[in-house]
């Protein structure tokens, strides 16, 4: 079992290697335990690691890279009921939902400063009350499935999170394991998966001794937004633990991180990963960077529409669990994609002032033509440079576009009827025509792309736009 990838501070180029990474173990009955007692902190004997290849923990004596990820490869579990061995001894602290481990000693070790009557540290207090609120907005007031229970792992049912060593420079992850059956939710009473399936959260150490953070306030912020980044990839295990799309994983949970704690997540830092490719199929992308898709289905929509999503994913795998979502509203992905093609040009997004503009993928001088191919769930800009007059034409399979064209912080927008429209180039500053491949007829998620081509020649008349949109945010694409 592949483990759903994570929120790290690694560099880039580790990602591809570390997806292969698995972790397994060989469980025994689970133990049979009575109800927990939520605020209680006590001790469990367990026994380091002696495995000679695992990995060596992270030098945290300078600041790692904030904005880099990758899987990670972590050490094993211990066995049954446990799910990681961590260096010293095991204590645990328990909240309504949580059983948090952590221990004193070993590498694994954070700072022991005792807090009320629990004595568990003030961290380990601070952590309960973070992942108390990650369950009240996710679960309570946006209306997730809570995560399956576990049966046992990690010592009763109550959804385990470990901090411990900053291996890879992690911020955290959620993994299972291979002999945790696959099957139904019964946190979802109306409704069968067959892919449902128990997990547990990492966290790094340095989030408890400050390493690696370069301020309190870098510290906290990151805090936020990491445990309802990773709290969201174990609600995701509750509807379909074997979805293989990897951006249905981490865009949502980078969308989810950016709605509950905005202004402290990193993630417009990505957006450049996006707009660098977004012309190749979104399979091929940076996984964590194409998030605003899934906020401008917010924004257009409601929040309810990407939980509707991963409803459908339990049926349907990736761009299918999107079109299988937007057709029970009466909606078409190949739409939803222009318009969010629209928003990516516009920068129309409420954090859009910090996203990296749209990158030209070619120009035309009028007259002229270009031809490109387009990847599945791709969109390219075509900047225009003509006067007066003139007639676009685009032609291609499984495609949608429309010409936008900008003037004093507004956009015109206009649909080519038959594939042409004609547009008085002198009217706007700047001319695009944006080009997209989202059809709503195939059904694979394979990477597929097609041919297009968009010729421009001198006359016609002038349409009149089919929508003005107000346009503060737009940047050059000169």
């Amino acid at each position: 079992m592949a483990p759903r990838p994570s929120r790290s501070l690694a560099a880039v180029a580790a990602l591809a290697l570390a997806a292969l990474a698995c972790q397994t173990v060989v469980p025994l009955d689970p133990p049979t335990l009575g109800a927990p007692t939520p605020g209680a902190a006590t001790e469990a004997t367990a026994t380091p690691s002696t495995d000679p290849t695992e990995p060596a923990s992270t030098p945290t004596g300078s600041r790692p890279d904030i904005t880099g990820r990758d899987h990670g490869v972590v050490q094993p579990a211990a066995g049954a009921g446990q799910y990681l061995d961590l260096s010293g001894q095991d204590r645990v602290y328990d909240t309504v939902h949580f059983r948090i481990h952590y221990t004193l000693t070993g590498e694994d070790a954070i700072p022991d400063t005792g807090a009320g009557p629990s004595g568990a540290p003030e961290f380990v207090l601070e952590l309960g009350q973070q992942l108390e609120q990650a369950w009240a907005i996710v679960i309570d007031e946006w209306a997730w499935v809570a995560p399956p229970p576990d049966y046992g792992w990690g010592g009763n049912d109550l959804y385990d999170v470990y901090i411990g060593r900053d291996e890879d420079d992690e911020l955290g992850y959620v993994w299972t394991v291979e002999e945790m059956p696959e099957g139904d939710n019964p946190n979802s009473p109306d409704v069968v998966e067959r892919h449902a399936q128990g997990s547990y959260m990492h966290l790094r150490q340095g989030f408890a001794t400050g390493a690696g953070f370069g301020s309190q306030r870098e510290r906290d912020d990151y805090l936020h937004t990491t445990i309802v980044h990773e709290f969201i990839h174990s609600v995701q295990y509750g509807y379909d633990g074997g979805e293989r799309p990897e951006w249905m994983w981490e865009a949502v949970a980078m969308w989810s991180e950016s709605l509950a704690y905005p202004g402290e997540s990193d993630d417009v830092s990505y957006v450049i990963d996006y707009v660098t490719g977004a012309g190749d199929c979104l399979s091929q992308a940076d996984p964590y960077s194409v998030w605003p898709f899934f906020r401008y289905l917010t924004d257009r929509h409601d929040r309810d529409l990407v939980r509707e999503i991963w409803e459908q994913a339990r049926d349907f795998e990736g761009v299918n669990a999107v079109r299988a979502a937007l057709r029970a509203r009466g909606l078409t992905l190949a739409e939803e994609w222009l318009g969010f093609a629209q928003a990516m040009l516009l920068r129309d997004f409420s954090a859009g002032d910090d996203f990296h503009p749209l990158i030209p993928a070619d120009r035309i001088d009028a007259p002229g033509s270009v031809q490109r191919d387009i990847g599945q769930l791709g969109l390219e800009a075509i900047a225009v440079e003509a006067d007066g007059p003139i007639t676009i034409a685009i032609s291609g399979d499984e495609l949608a576009a429309r010409v936008i064209g900008i003037r004093d912080g507004q956009a015109g927008a206009f649909d080519p009827v038959d594939g042409a429209v004609v547009v008085d180039a002198a009217a706007f500053d700047e001319l695009i025509v944006l080009v997209t491949h989202a059809s709503d007829g195939s059904s694979s998620n394979a990477c597929q792309h097609v041919d297009y081509r968009v010729r421009i020649t001198p006359g016609g008349v002038p349409a009149q736009p089919a929508d003005v949109i107000d346009a503060p945010k737009f940047t050059t694409l000169r």
